[in-house]
């Protein structure tokens, strides 16, 4: 072999390497983006020793993560509603599964958010 094709070789082997890392990256930027839109919780707020409570909390949805039902999570030191994050996203607000604390998830609506509660089929 020559010089010329060895370095070749290399450039090549180099592109590829280039190519497989970006490849990687666009992955996983479409997993995070994908997390939030499918109920991913995100800690806003935390508070020691607080008892929280949902406004739209019941058997079925015990922390209050009713996508359907607007409601208001309340702990010791924070109040949050659940809100239209956009059209198709509502930011609904829960207590954590400790209930110590509220948190927020976005959820995609699939027939749009309208007044802090997805839309039903119509």
């Amino acid at each position: 072999m020559k010089r010329g094709e060895i370095s070749n070789k290399k450039k090549s082997n180099n592109k590829s390497i280039l190519f497989i890392v970006l490849i990687i990256i666009l992955i996983v930027i479409f997993v995070v983006i994908a997390l939030n839109f499918t109920g991913y919780s995100v800690k806003v707020f935390s508070s020691k020793n607080a008892v929280c409570y949902d406004s739209d909390s019941n058997s079925m949805y015990r922390n209050g993560l009713n996508y359907y039902v607007k409601g208001i999570c309340r702990d010791k030191n924070l109040v949050l509603e659940d809100k239209c994050f956009n059209n198709y996203t509502v930011q609904e607000s829960h207590c954590s599964s400790d209930r110590l604390q509220c948190l927020d998830t976005l959820f995609y609506c699939a027939y749009g958010c309208k007044n802090g509660v997805c839309r039903s089929r119509k």
